[in-house]
This record gives C-alpha cells, sequence and structure tokens, in this order.
C-alpha cells in the first residue's frame, strides 16, 4: 500500500517535471522569434539608412561638381509642359523631394499654377506640400533618431515647449509662421512627436499660407505675363472644341 503510494507521488512528480520542461521549451520558442525578427529590423533598418546616407553622399557630389540646380517656376513650366502626360510625375517627384533636396517649394506651387491654374494648382499644392514636409520627416527621423535637436530661435523654442501637450497645434503653429522651411521638418524629426501628429499638424498648418500664397502668386503669373502661354492654350483647346 505504502509503495503504490510512493511510486504514485514519483509518476506524480515525473509528470509535473515533464510538464515544467514543457512549459519551458515552449516559452522558449517566442524568444528565438523575437530574436529573428529584431535581427531583421536592424537589417533593414541599416539597409535604409545605407540608401539614404549614399543618396546623400551622390547628391552633394553631384552639387560639388555642377553646382546647385537653376531652378525656376518657368523652367520647371517648360519640363512639365514638354513631358507631356508625364508632367504631372515629374511635378510630384520634384514637388515629393523638394524639401528633402533644400529646392524651394514655392517654385512648385508657382510651376503648379501655371500649368493647371490657380484652383488645380491650389488643389495640388495642399496635397504635395505636405507630402514633401512628411518625406524629409521620416528621413531624418530614421536616419537622426528622436534626439530633440538644439533649437536656436527662441520663438522656435518657446512654440516647442508646448510640444508634448499640444502637439498638432504646436505643428499648425510652426508651419503657419514658418511655412515650408525644411529646418521645422528636422526639428521636429528629431522629437518625440508621433509621425500621424506631423502629418495631421502640418496638413492643417499649411492650408492658410498655401491659399495666400496661390492667391498672390497668380496675381504675379498675370501682371508678369507668365499666364500668356496658358491663356492661349486654354483658349486654342476651347476654339478646337468647338
Amino acid at each position: 500500500m505504502v509503495a503504490s503510494k510512493t511510486d504514485g507521488a514519483a509518476a506524480a512528480g515525473t509528470s509535473n517535471t515533464a510538464t515544467t520542461t514543457n512549459t519551458t521549451s515552449i516559452k522558449k520558442k517566442p524568444t528565438t522569434t523575437s530574436a529573428s525578427q529584431k535581427l531583421r529590423s536592424t537589417i533593414i533598418q541599416f539597409t535604409c539608412v545605407a540608401l539614404v546616407v549614399s543618396a546623400i553622399t551622390l547628391l552633394v557630389n553631384a552639387i560639388a561638381h555642377h553646382g546647385i540646380p537653376d531652378i525656376d517656376p518657368q523652367k520647371v513650366h517648360k519640363a512639365i509642359k514638354k513631358a507631356g502626360y508625364l508632367g504631372i510625375v515629374i511635378y510630384i517627384l520634384g514637388f515629393g523631394l523638394a524639401e528633402l533636396l533644400h529646392l524651394p517649394g514655392l517654385v512648385f506651387v508657382t510651376a503648379g499654377v501655371m500649368c493647371w491654374g490657380h484652383f488645380n494648382g491650389w488643389m495640388l499644392a495642399l496635397c504635395m506640400a505636405p507630402l514633401s514636409c512628411t518625406i524629409s520627416f521620416l528621413v531624418v527621423r530614421r536616419v537622426g533618431g528622436q534626439a530633440l535637436a538644439d533649437v536656436q530661435f527662441t520663438i522656435v523654442k518657446r512654440m516647442m515647449s508646448h510640444l508634448d501637450d499640444r502637439p498638432v497645434l504646436t505643428v499648425v503653429g510652426l508651419r503657419t509662421v514658418f511655412f515650408l522651411a525644411p529646418a521645422i521638418n528636422y526639428i521636429l524629426a528629431l522629437s518625440t512627436i508621433r509621425a500621424r501628429d506631423f502629418v495631421l499638424g502640418t496638413a492643417l498648418g499649411l492650408v492658410l499660407p498655401l491659399t495666400v500664397a496661390v492667391y498672390f502668386i497668380d496675381n504675379l503669373i498675370n501682371y508678369m505675363g507668365w499666364g500668356r502661354e496658358r491663356n492661349v492654350g486654354n483658349a486654342q483647346g476651347g476654339v478646337s472644341g468647338v
């Protein structure tokens, strides 16, 4: 009787030990999976950083040998017109990379108004300007992380002091004041703001300055005679349509 109880206890202990061993082995599997995922993520990050650094290096070398490209609204307008149906692709790529490459965004806003009129140009600018800022923001954050940059301007310091409490409103204020300044993308990319708050604040903050800019650009185009080609083309299209 005693021997059977002892054997039963031993069997129970053996089964508990086996269960513990199985549980431990089961728990170790996610650790291996997690380690592989971290390794894969690290490789992807290093690859992205290497590609970005290579692209920037090539750009710097090109500028060092050939100088900064001479970009003005009329040249961009002619390039878009010359490309035909691919003109919109040139506009999207150029405007999308403008903030990252420190190209003046207003050049593409002006070219858009010259090509497609003030309303369509305004709508394109409302879409492309936030996209351009976001591309710059994401690249800088990927390369530089989230270590807050040393901000030199007093007004920016004051506005950035509310970043944690009101991130979207802070970005709206910065965009309204500084418009498409690339430095704002860098400062915010090196802060702790979420990408979603940056995109939303940028899109809202650019509405007013872009509306004012397009209004004055359209008047400037008419005053300088840059819109004559556009008006002639529209008139010819209307005559041929009739």
